[in-house]
């Protein structure tokens, strides 16, 4: 096999979305599954915004629904896109539930959406809880609080109705994405010697969106333990799952299997999942995710595994209407490994690779295996899959493709 590069380049696209609100958003180039430098233009809109050479467009105040365009070149390329842009300027706000149960809590510091450091201090309620310079509470009786926040010259507060209760915390975290998560948890000591652990946690969007997770989960001295949890989100779906997890073997190994009934907004079945996973003593682990659709058929399949280096890879597959398996993705991440070595045997699939290290470079053999028998419609000699090599930090990202000679077919 030999690398091989296409003269004429993929297309490129503008990752842009249709309208934002805030101060400033990023542009990207993307080629592929490349981000590529462009050059950037505001086509239109100069009093709404300004654009940088790297695609920064910052909103200026008082644009309300104002439309600009930006467009981007790249190897002879163009495209541009209109967007409404909203100025909404840097606010301040504090995360979490407006009810906080247990010995112990956390609140979380907004600035424009982002977690920050936050000087703290409570206001109100100085009886009934402490608050330290992280934002963690520690709650000493029944009551009110009233918690403040300042950073950057902004201050927020929060009245919150604290709930004293031994052995239980309450944590609150906020995801890249948004969503505020609050999750209550109580530990409890039995008389035999095992532990339960009971948890209520509710996951919050920023659209609004909710889901409330209940679970009860006992460990056994002998390391074996059991959990039953409710999902239940604000669309009327819902979820139930069981699970198990065997004692340790001589080997230090566990095996915990699983399986989750789903339910639609009317309270009908509406498919299954089933998990089996093996947790070696040495650190590696594999897995084994189906899914099963309302009629009981196998939907999906999703493989993982974990080496000793904590060098981790995904199979995905699908299944096709005879319901026969078909795999339709394959990932690996060596960044586990100080040589960023890793040996992979392929089928042909679309199949992508990441977090090398930058500084040690990386190698691979490569294995394919293809069946030219059963081609998919249109995938003749001409059809090539791209094999993307790319490292997380920092950039470039680097591709290339890789052709079989003897019959000039690309995988």
């Amino acid at each position: 096999m030999e690398a091989h590069i296409n003269e004429a380049p993929p297309p490129i696209r503008l990752a842009v979305e249709d309208s934002y609100t805030g101060k400033s958003f990023q542009c990207l180039c993307v080629q592929g599954r490349r981000v590529v430098p462009a050059q950037w233009t505001l086509e239109s809109g100069s009093q709404y915004a300004t654009l940088n050479e790297n695609g920064r467009c910052d909103i200026l105040p008082g644009a309300a629904g104002g439309q600009i365009a930006v467009s981007c070149s790249c190897y002879g390329q163009t495209l541009s896109k209109t967007v409404s842009v909203t100025y909404y300027d840097n606010q301040l706000e504090i995360a979490c539930e407006p009810l906080m149960i247990g010995e112990a809590g956390n609140v979380v510091a907004l600035y424009n959406g982002e977690t920050v450091p936050a000087a703290w201090s409570i206001t109100d309620g100085q009886s009934c809880a402490t608050i330290d310079a992280l934002g963690e509470l520690s709650i000493a009786s029944s009551g009110d609080v009233t918690v403040q926040a300042t950073y950057n010259g902004y201050s927020a507060t929060r009245r919150i109705e604290v709930v004293y209760q031994a052995n239980t915390t309450t944590q609150t975290t906020v995801d890249d994405d948004g969503t505020v998560t609050t999750e209550t948890v109580t530990v409890t000591e039995n008389p035999d010697g095992s532990t339960t652990t009971s948890s209520t946690a509710t996951a919050i969007g920023e659209d609004g969106y909710m889901s409330q997770t209940s679970s009860t989960t006992v460990e056994r001295e002998d390391g074996s333990s059991a959990t039953t949890s409710e999902t239940t989100n604000s669309d009327g779906t819902r979820s139930e799952t069981a699970s198990t997890t065997s004692a340790p073997d001589q080997s230090g190994t566990t095996t915990t299997t699983s399986e989750t009934t789903h339910y639609d907004s009317g309270g009908n079945e509406s498919g299954t999942s089933e998990t089996t996973r093996h947790d070696y003593g040495d650190g590696s682990s594999d897995s084994t995710t189906t899914n099963y659709d309302a009629s009981g058929d196998p939907a999906s399949q999703v493989n993982e595994e974990t080496d000793t280096d904590g060098n981790a890879s995904t199979q995905n597959i699908s299944y096709d209407s005879s319901g026969d398996p078909v795999v339709t993705g394959y990932a690996i991440d060596t960044s586990g490994s100080q040589e960023g070595q890793k040996e992979l045997d392929m089928d042909g699939v679309n199949t992508e690779f990441y977090g090398f290290d930058s500084t040690t470079g990386f190698t691979m053999d490569l294995h394919f295996t293809i069946d030219f028998t059963d081609q998919p419609p249109g995938q003749d000699e001409n059809h090539h899959n791209v094999l993307s090599m790319k490292r997380a930090s920092p950039q470039p990202w680097y591709g290339l493709q890789i052709r079989q000679t003897s019959t000039n077919k690309y995988v």
